[in-house]
Formats: C-alpha cells, structure tokens, sequence
C-alpha cells in the first residue's frame, strides 16, 4: 500500500511505499498539487501489484494503468478553462474557433464526452476538413488553438495521448497585400471626408499606429506643442510609443475645434473597430479601388442564418459552411506599407524605421517594405561610374 505525504522543509508531495522486495521506498512526484500527486500514487498502486503477480510491467500495461488513474474532464469544460489567461480580442477569437470545433464534435463523434475520448482521427479528420474550407493561415490558427488545449489537458493528467501529435502546419502563401501608389492616394483623399479622412491621414502619416490604436486616441495622446503622439500599443502589452506628427497631419489636427485632453480624435468610431473598417473600405469602393462584395457577403450570411434556425427547429448541430477568405489587396492596413517604404525610400536607416513601427523583428519591417520601381531605378542610376574607361 502507498502512502501520500509531505517531507519537512519541502512543498513538493512525496509517495512511500514497499517494493516486492519488502525495501521501503520514498519518491517525489514533484509537485505540490495534491490532485497530480494522487495521480501518481494510483499510478504506483497498479504498478506494484501488478510487479507482485507478474515480475514485469509492459507498455500496454504502462497504458492502461495511466487511463485508470486519469481524471475525467468535460471537453467544454477544458477548452473554457484555457480562456482564462488571454485578452479580450485572443478570447473572442479563440471562443469562435472552440465553438466550431465542439459543434463539430458533437455531430461526427457524439460518444466523445471527456477530453480523453477525443482522438488523434478525429482531430486529423477535422482538421483536413477545416484545410478544404479555409486558408492555410486559419488552418494554423485553428491546429496551434488544439495543440495548446490538449497539450494541457495531457499536462494536467486530464489526457494521456495529445491528439494533434503528426499534423503538420500548412505553409502560409505571402500576404497579396500592398501599398497604394500615388495616383490611388490621391483618387482616396479626393472622396473622404469628416473622421473618415482624419482616420485616413493617421493612417498613413502616424502608421506606427493599428487601426485599433487610432480609434482609442483622445486629445491627450496628442501634443501640437511639441508634435508628438504617444500611446501605449494595442498590441505587445501595451507597450508605450510615440511618434512626431507631420506638417500635413498637423494642419486636419488644428482643424478640430473639439480638443479637450479627454475628448475622442474619433469620437464616431471608439470601440468600434468594425465600423471604422467598414466606413474606410466605402471610402475605397467609393474612390474605385475596390470592388463592393458586400451584398454577395449578406446573402451568405442571410442563407445561413436562416439554414441554422431551421438546424435548430430540427434539434440538430448547426456547423455554418465556411469561404475561404484572401487579403485584400488594398485595406487601411495597406497604409502601414506606404509609411513604412517611403521611410526607407527617403533613406531612413533599418533601426530607425524599426523604432518607429514598434517593429520585434527586421523580418516583420522587411515584409511591410515595398520599393516601388522609380525609387529604385533611382538609386541604382545614382550609383558613381567608378568602372568607365578614364583618358589618360
């Protein structure tokens, strides 16, 4: 028989018992939750007895005694336990991607109640599925949500075999997105007024700033004295910028009557992330440099809802058809990749430039610089005629 106790001195569980050769052993199981260490003391129970009876342990039985001492958790109940710990904007995202995934459980393998039921098929077969429908970006997304939840589900001994093991990441075909050239600057800031051309002129000439970045700004955040922006990044954990403001910028700045330290830049869009996208890319439609999918995107979405009530009436698993999604071309976003090319087309060092954007990486800035052809041709004609031919 075992025995769980604590050593002095010591908050780690340890387990005494006597082997089949009557010695008194005493082991650490290395953890000072109680719960694991009991797990472990099951696990030497069985083995004991079955060394008494047999002499050996085999790996089947390794297997089998680790299933016995196993807790069974909900699968639900472990995917929302992993919630606890991320931001709002992770959370939302990761609920959506859960709630696909349990709906798709529930209607392909409805025995599975606890997370040790959920096997290495099923998720291969989910996930090959979920690689049909999406990009190799949402498939990533989705495969790394599972490996973390289930990878501590074997972690905590909820799970003994972590089901994604030998699925492989899809590799991720570059971003179609890009900067706008100047003659589609000009045709944008010749229809957009209001917010939406402040929202606009931050874009390009403040890009150090997300779009989320933007919309959170109140007067505070802005100094006309001294021409600088600063603001703690939505990302990387807040860390705090700033950036100086341009001469152009300045000048819709002052334009603003409203400019109490507490007062929203953007008042019409503050928490409302979608509605300043949606509202940029009218502006775009609007300027002829996008083409309006909108109704197409509605019908679909009109479809499915009435497919899910109808799912519902029937007391069935409603899983929405999926549209694999591209980048567009030319989003706000793509305002970062001007600000970020014409900073290194004007001769802004690599460092600099990196300080600027709150860029973790010279990979991440490589990927937003993009060099048009008459910057280059340029700079490789200014190149000094050092192999000509001299007279003496």
């Amino acid at each position: 028989m075992a025995t769980l106790y604590k050593q002095p001195g010591s908050d780690n569980w340890f387990i005494r018992y006597t082997d089949k050769d009557g010695k008194q052993v005493r082991k650490s199981t290395h953890t000072t939750d109680e719960d694991k260490a009991l797990i472990q003391l099951r696990e030497a129970e069985l083995t004991l007895d079955h060394l008494r009876s047999s002499g050996t342990v085999s790996q089947e039985l390794i297997k089998v005694i680790q299933r016995k001492a196993i807790r069974p958790a909900p699968i639900q109940g472990v995917f929302e336990s992993r919630l606890k710990h991320v931001g709002p904007n992770t959370r939302n995202l990761y609920e959506s991607r859960d709630k696909l995934f349990l709906a798709w459980l529930a209607k392909h393998a409805p025995r599975a109640i606890v997370v040790s039921d959920v096997t290495h098929d099923m998720i291969k077969t989910f996930m090959g599925e979920t690689g049909d429908k999406h990009s190799a970006r949402t498939f990533n997304g989705y495969l790394r949500r599972l490996r973390s939840v289930f990878r501590s589900a074997v972690k905590d001994g909820l799970a003994i075999d972590e089901p994604t093991m030998g699925i492989d990441f899809m590799p991720e075909i570059e971003s179609t997105r890009r900067a706008y050239t100047e003659d589609e600057l000009r045709k944008l800031f010749g229809v957009v007024t209001g917010e939406v051309r402040l929202l606009a002129m931050l874009g390009l000439y403040a890009s150090a700033m997300r779009l989320s970045d933007i919309i959170s700004l109140t007067w505070a955040n802005i100094d006309l004295k001294t021409d600088m922006i600063r603001w703690r990044m939505s990302k990387r954990h807040g860390k705090p910028m700033q950036i100086a403001i341009h001469p152009r910028l300045k000048q819709e700045l002052l334009q603003i009557v409203d400019r109490k330290s507490d007062s929203l830049v953007l008042p019409s869009f503050h928490k409302k992330i979608y509605r300043a996208s949606e509202f940029f890319r009218l502006a775009l439609v609007a300027a002829g440099l996008k083409h309006d999918n909108r109704p197409a995107i509605n019908r679909r979405h009109a479809a499915m809802l009435k497919a899910k009530a109808l799912a519902e009436q029937q007391g069935k698993v409603f899983i929405p058809e999926t549209v694999k999604r591209s980048k567009a071309e030319l989003d706000f976003h793509s305002l970062r990749y001007n600000f970020v090319s014409i900073l290194k087309t004007q001769g802004c060092p690599e460092a600099v430039a990196r300080s600027i954007m709150g860029h973790a990486s010279a990979e991440v800035s490589a990927i937003y610089t993009q060099i048009d052809p008459e910057s280059e041709r340029k700079w490789v004609t200014s190149l000094p005629d050092i192999a000509g031919n001299k007279e003496a």
